[in-house]
């Protein structure tokens, strides 16, 4: 199913910028993005030095299958151009209550708040879309991703299979 429209304009820095439901034909602008991104947050994102989106990531990123999958992206305006500055995404089994996720954002906007506002909103549509549980597997030195996920609710658990990871974990009822 479709996702539902989501649009919101926020400031941060005096900059204007759009937070909305990613899309099918957003393809160019998450694979730039992607592209852009350092080394060190490709790896803190990915957990490898991915230099660029596959093929497959890039469907499977950018077509949605709502409930179960939801993304956000930030977006600011360059001349006529859109760039994708962030995205929060989650994707859970079907039927599942308990959903996976994931969150980029540009070298340049990180430690600002934009992954602050961009998690916040999809904690709410995750909550709308009936999942009551969300985890993300973190990389230990990550202390940025630590942070946000301990302010917005989440609790730190060992990683029983990769001793380079945590897991982040919330319930719907934090």
């Amino acid at each position: 199913m479709k996702p539902p429209s989501y649009r919101e304009q926020i400031r941060i820095g005096g900059v204007p910028i759009t937070i909305r439901t990613m899309q099918p034909d957003d393809r160019a602008i998450e694979e730039a993005f992607v592209r852009d991104l350092s080394p060190d947050s490709r790896y803190f994102r990915f957990h490898n030095s991915l230099p660029e989106l596959t093929a497959e990531m890039t469907e499977r990123f950018i077509n949605l299958d709502y409930p179960d999958q939801m993304a956000l992206v930030a977006c600011i305006t360059e001349g006529a151009n859109e760039r994708q500055i962030g995205v929060a995404r989650y994707a859970r089994p079907t039927n599942e209550v308990a959903a996976d996720l994931g969150i980029a954002i540009a070298d340049a906007w990180q430690g600002k708040g934009l992954g602050t506002e961009l998690l916040r909103r999809l904690l709410v549509l995750a909550d709308q879309a009936g999942i009551s549980q969300l985890s993300a597997d973190v990389l230990y030195e990550n202390h940025r991703m630590r942070n946000l996920a301990r302010d917005l609710g989440f609790h730190l658990a060992p990683s029983q299979t990769d001793p380079r990871t945590v897991i982040l974990l919330r319930d719907g009822k934090d």
